[in-house]
């Protein structure tokens, strides 16, 4: 059995405007390189690089994995939508893809952010039963600024220990010049009495 190999499944590319710098060929051309067997193209809420990255990576031998990095929508709280990653599993799954990202941009949109409803994620899973075909539902977590506030007690506690451990050193830095300024002082003091009795 042959041993398992890297794939990228999560890759945004110059169609992911907000925060994507790497250029299609590039990315093909380096997993290419690097004996990747395939790669994900994963755009923030869009596939429009789907053609360029799908004609590029079967010319260079890696196979095109196509899928979205999305929002789903919080019913909780607008402001805090989750981050999901799509990847297609075939032609029919590309095609509800496209479906889902077209209902998020036309009907679901919050602060300019396209996203989806996890009903209509439902009805796709309902779909995928029946059919054997469809979406991948790959994973699903909070945005960072969420992961930054459940962890906030981990991050007070080790912002506690920081400041306890550089007490500790101002302390002892304290203790140490004290010292010194004392041995110095009385190596001071020592010197000039003999220079005083030589005089």
């Amino acid at each position: 059995m042959a041993a398992p190999r890297f794939v990228h499944l999560r890759l945004h590319s110059e169609y992911s405007v907000s925060d994507g710098v790497v250029r299609i060929d590039d990315a093909v051309e380096r997993a290419r390189t690097d004996g990747m067997p395939a790669l994900a193209l994963t755009d923030a809420a869009n596939v429009f690089g789907m053609v360029k990255f799908y004609r590029a990576a079967r010319a260079g031998g890696v196979k095109p994995i196509i899928g979205v990095d999305a929002w789903l929508q919080n019913d909780t709280d607008r402001d805090k939508p989750y981050r999901i990653l799509l990847l297609c599993a075939s032609r029919a799954g590309y095609q509800r893809l496209c479906d889902l990202l077209s209902r998020a941009w036309l009907r679901n949109q919050h602060r300019g952010r396209a996203e989806l409803s996890r009903e209509w994620l439902d009805l796709v899973q309902e779909r995928f039963q029946k059919n054997a075909e469809g979406v991948t539902r790959l994973a699903q977590c909070r945005t960072l600024p969420d992961l930054a506030a459940a962890q906030s007690d981990l991050v007070r506690d080790n912002l506690q220990q920081l400041i306890d451990v550089t007490r500790r050193v101002a302390e002892r830095s304290m203790q140490v010049a004290d010292e010194a300024g004392k041995a110095i002082a009385a190596e001071t003091k020592q010197a000039a009495e003999r220079f005083r009795r030589a005089a």
